[in-house]
């Protein structure tokens, strides 16, 4: 199954948030880009995506809660909520993301931040965790999914505005999202195990056992028929050649279906036992968050 990724535009069409110094692009503008983006490629990275935009009204608060409400409602895996940062200081740069400080917010963090800082190739500012009433931190609590809020670059700085400011290096930026939560996809438990492949082998193996329980006797009874009598090739030699059969099986048939019978109940009990200890093992690492 595709993670389902949720992609929060930061601020709204009122309230734009930061502007960049080189283009006068606001954070709700160029991170619309971005998510588009995103978007576009998503889907070749077996990732299902959407998009989602703040809509203003109510008050800050009430803003986030429905937006993460709409993510919530979608069945969000994780959510990244685009930004860049400003500063009054030229000299300010670098990249950051903001985490709850979850286990599974923290590992889409550092999973994205390391990505955005390959693509970049500014200062790594790090992975900041955020309380519920610091500024971003309501984005990252209103909602179920583990949620992150990105930084990835200053609008002032010039140096970070040479880094992001072609088509080639905006790209570059939105597949590093995509890689990033990609990763940590990865390492996330499953919701459902019925995803996991382990668990689906479980599933094939004791249908195998179980098919072959029902089909070894009938197998071997088949390979016995022809080792002793060979193939006829015509009806008048089959006939011929089951008559003498017909006498030893009568014979020997009272032994040799109870023995096959036997071999069929261990081979099935083995099967059924190597499953167990499967299964076992997956769900002991689903508790401790191992995918």
């Amino acid at each position: 199954m595709a993670m389902r990724l949720a992609v929060v535009i930061g601020h709204n069409s009122v309230a734009q948030g930061a502007v960049r110094g080189d283009s006068g692009e606001s954070e709700y503008v160029f991170n619309g880009r971005l998510a588009d983006l995103m978007a576009d490629r998503a889907p070749a990275m077996g990732i299902d995506l959407r998009v989602f935009r703040r809509v203003a009204g109510g008050g800050y608060r009430r803003e986030i809660e429905r937006v993460y409400d709409q993510v919530d409602q979608w069945g969000a895996d994780a959510s990244i909520e685009l930004h860049f940062n400003g500063s009054s200081n030229p000299d300010a740069s670098g990249t950051e993301t903001l985490s709850s400080g979850t286990a599974l917010s923290l590992r889409l963090a550092a999973a994205v931040q390391d990505e955005m800082v390959i693509a970049l190739g500014l200062r790594n500012r790090g992975i900041r965790t955020v309380a519920a009433d610091d500024r971003g931190g309501r984005s990252l609590i209103a909602g179920r999914a583990p949620a992150i809020l990105v930084e990835p670059f200053f609008g002032s700085s010039a140096r970070d505005q040479s880094a992001t400011a072609t088509a080639a290096q905006q790209l570059q930026l939105a597949k590093a999202y995509l890689r990033g939560a990609t990763r940590a996809f990865e390492a996330f438990p499953r919701a459902d195990l019925a995803e996991s492949r382990t668990i689906q082998a479980v599933v094939k193996q004791r249908t195998a056992a179980r098919t072959g329980a029902r089909t070894s006797v009938a197998t071997v009874a088949t390979a016995m028929v022809s080792a002793l009598v060979g193939v006829p090739e015509t009806p008048e030699q089959a006939i011929a050649a089951v008559q003498p059969l017909a006498v030893t099986l009568q014979t020997y048939l009272p032994y040799a279906v109870p023995v096959l019978a036997l071999l069929a109940v261990v081979c099935f009990a083995i099967s059924r036992a190597q499953a167990d200890r499967i299964e076992a093992a997956r769900l002991d690492d689903h508790d401790r968050e191992i995918r």
